[in-house]
């Protein structure tokens, strides 16, 4: 029978309206599941850079993956599988955060939904991930047995193998840990294993990590060639798969084996890139035990070293320490709180800020009280707990022999048992209350030979500091005497002076004379810096300015100077890179005719002054440019003037100009100029003394800033 037009079009109506429906349900499956997918990339991107934002996605996926169960649009065992991963990625991040009790938590979360799948694989890797938070966190039999039980599902089944490469490390790291001669020969075997499986697996990631981990051993056993042969293998791999907490460890061991090895400035460098690369990592426990590691060493090298660089790696270790203080604070290290704030109180003590050094030496004590103590508790609560246990074992038993005694009407002996477990209890409190006074007299005495210790190493750092200082003033004085042989003497029979007043013991400055038949060679230099690092400058300059006098003599003034800026930059290996050093000198050189009084001038940025016999003083500028790297070089102005018999001129540094006085007025350019111009008849020893005058007067109590040289010449 056909039906009739009304219920045929009702059924096309019906059959429409269920098509529909099919499609909105898929539409809004596909969007669940796209979003889905999206917050799963997420979490991996971030999983082991960023753990905060990966928990964020990780967390937003179980949120939606509920959606998806009241909804059934997956089945029940994939749902519960996601479950599995997802918490045991957000264990891993609360790991890595430095958050041991909720990582558990999620540990055992995943491993519910594992069980509940009997899947092998989500199981071992939760026990893996699990174990390894247990031994980070100090509870290491439980990983231990962790570790075994590992092994037991995995050695016979290859295709669980990188379970087991894992389980043998980890391993080996808890017989490493130990620290006793005896285990290091198990914890060799156990990496040797971890290799030879991961080698057969063929991941480089895993062979990387374990040519780390050998490295790391061998350096403990004072392996050193072994120790770097690891290392250097390690390396590149890491780097080709940005693995910043492997690239952290290799770096840190390289950091070790050079401080052992006394090459500083090299383990410096790598516990720099160690800490670089633990805080990229963002694993925190990471960072915080390779900054303070760093802290302690900018400690170590501020010893023995100038007092410029004293400080400044003193600056250093404060503000890592400072960060990595913070950082255990926020995650609960106490080792490592307890760590960095003995390394800052090392650190304000060298600094002479003893309030500091007090406040942290404080907090290092009371953190190392903290972490007795909850040792302490931890003992006492295992004890009492087996106590307690004994007890009502005893009690149990005590109650079926009174019952049965009972019965025999034997009560006395129910007296004596029961008061016999009284009594015990009794002498068991009063032992550890006997414990407890006795540890708190240990401590008492700990800190009162601490405190002898300290006052001992402040004398003993005074007496040492006084030493150096000696010492150090005594090399100064004899490389013064050494500058003062090679600036050259001042013919008395020639009208010259050259006031030359160095702001420390030996001078930035130098000056120089040179005669050639009729033709004298002039000059003055104010090399970058003063003191020790100017006056090396300053030799290297005159060095090479007698070298070129010698040589090309013959050469105009600015062709010298074109020489000099050559030499300088060769020798100080200046290439124009950005925060190289840009070291150099101003430097002003006259050639003088004697017979003719025609004067050859050329400078860099220092100015000529001349004071003719009449008329007005005037001044002839050098080039703004310095004799170092510069980044528009040009070659330098030869200048010819013609002078007469009775003309002065003037070469000078610019520390007389820029000289301050009490008021924190400079002496300025000018005042030198009508000095002069006063002057200009006087003899040029007579200048020389009125200048020194000036000098003193215009000082007065206030300190020199800078080295002085001036020159003065009279035809």
């Amino acid at each position: 029978m056909i039906p009739s037009k009304p219920i045929r079009t009702v059924a096309f109506l019906c059959m429409a309206v269920m098509q529909c429906c099919l499609s909105i349900t898929a539409s809004a499956q596909n969007d669940i599941e796209t979003k889905l997918t999206t917050l799963a990339i997420h979490g991996n991107e971030y999983y082991l850079v960023d753990s905060e934002k990966a928990l964020y996605y990780f967390k937003e996926y179980l949120k939606l993956l509920d959606e998806v169960e009241k909804k059934n649009i997956k089945h029940p065992d994939s749902i519960t599988k996601e479950r599995s991963t997802k918490n045991q990625c957000i264990a891993t991040c609360y790991n890595i955060l430095g958050d041991f009790d909720s990582a558990q938590i999620h540990y055992s979360i995943s491993l519910e939904h594992a069980h509940k799948l009997n899947d092998t694989n989500l199981i071992l890797a939760n026990l893996t991930n699990r174990a390894i938070g247990y031994m980070n966190y100090g509870y290491q039999d439980k990983a231990l047995n962790s570790y075994f039980e590992i092994i037991d599902l995995t050695e016979k089944n290859e295709k669980y193998v990188q379970y087991l490469a894992a389980a043998y490390n980890n391993i080996a790291t808890f017989y490493d840990s130990r620290s006793a001669v005896k285990d290091f020969d198990k914890a060799l075997e156990y990496r040797r294993k971890a290799l030879a499986t991961d080698i057969k697996r063929n991941e480089e990631r895993d062979i990387a990590r374990d040519y780390t981990n050998l490295g790391d051993l061998f350096n403990r056993i004072k392996m050193y060639d072994s120790s770097q042969h690891y290392l250097r293998l390690a390396m590149p791999i890491h780097e080709k798969h940005n693995n910043y907490q492997g690239l952290a460890l290799t770096e840190a061991i390289f950091g070790d084996l050079y401080e052992k090895d006394s090459l500083l400035d090299q383990a410096l460098l790598h516990k720099q890139k160690a800490t670089g690369f633990a805080q990229k990592s963002g694993y925190k426990m990471m960072y915080v035990a390779n900054a303070v590691e760093l802290a302690d060493f900018y400690v170590k090298l501020s010893q023995n070293t100038s007092t410029t660089e004293r400080d400044r790696y003193l600056k250093h270790a404060v503000q890592t320490g400072t960060e990595a203080f913070e950082l255990a604070t926020e995650t609960g290290a106490l080792f490592e709180k307890y760590e960095a704030a003995k390394t800052l109180a090392s650190a304000y003590r060298k600094l002479n800020d003893y309030k500091k050094a007090f406040r942290y030496l404080s907090l290092s004590m009371a953190i190392n009280d903290t972490i007795r103590s909850e040792e302490a508790a931890d003992n006492a609560y295992k004890i009492e707990n087996k106590f307690i246990s004994e007890r009502n074992q005893l009690l149990q038993k005590d109650k079926e022999n009174t019952e049965k005694l009972m019965k025999s009407r034997e009560t006395t002996l129910i007296i004596v048992i029961i008061g016999s477990i009284l009594l015990l209890a009794m002498l068991v409190i009063i032992y550890q209350r006997m414990r407890m006074v006795s540890k708190q007299r240990e401590e008492i005495a700990e800190q009162k030979e601490l405190i002898l210790l300290q006052k001992e190493e402040v004398e003993a750092q005074r007496d040492f500091a006084s030493k150096q200082r000696k010492e150090i003033l005594s090399s100064i004085n004899y490389a013064k005497r050494l500058q003062d042989a090679v600036l050259p003497a001042i013919p008395s029979e020639l009208s010259m002076f050259v006031l030359y007043l160095p702001r420390d013991i030996v001078s930035g400055d130098f000056y120089w004379y040179s005669p050639h038949g009729e033709t004298l060679l002039l000059a003055v230099a104010d090399c970058t810096g003063h003191g020790v690092p100017g006056a090396c400058m300053s030799m290297l300059g005159l060095s090479y300015l007698r070298e070129i006098s010698l040589l090309q003599f013959n050469d105009t003034p600015a062709q010298m100077l074109d020489t000099m800026r050559q030499k300088i930059i060769t020798a100080l290996g200046q290439t124009g890179i950005a925060g190289e050093t840009r070291d150099g000198m101003d430097l002003t050189v006259c050639k003088l005719n004697t017979r003719t009084n025609e004067l050859q001038f050329a400078s860099a940025y220092n100015p000529l002054l001349v004071i003719p016999s009449s008329g007005e003083p005037y001044t002839i500028k050098g080039d703004k440019q310095p004799i170092s790297y510069h980044s528009n070089i040009q070659p330098f102005t030869n200048q010819t003037i013609q002078l007469q018999h009775g003309d002065s001129f003037y070469m000078m540094s610019d520390g007389l100009k820029d000289l301050f006085n009490p008021d924190n007025k400079k002496f300025t350019y000018k005042r030198i100029v009508n000095i002069l111009e006063e002057l200009r008849t006087a003899p040029m020893q007579q200048q020389h003394q009125r200048l020194h005058a000036e000098y003193e007067s215009w000082l007065g109590n206030s300190k020199q800033t800078d080295d002085i040289t001036l020159m003065g010449f009279r035809l």
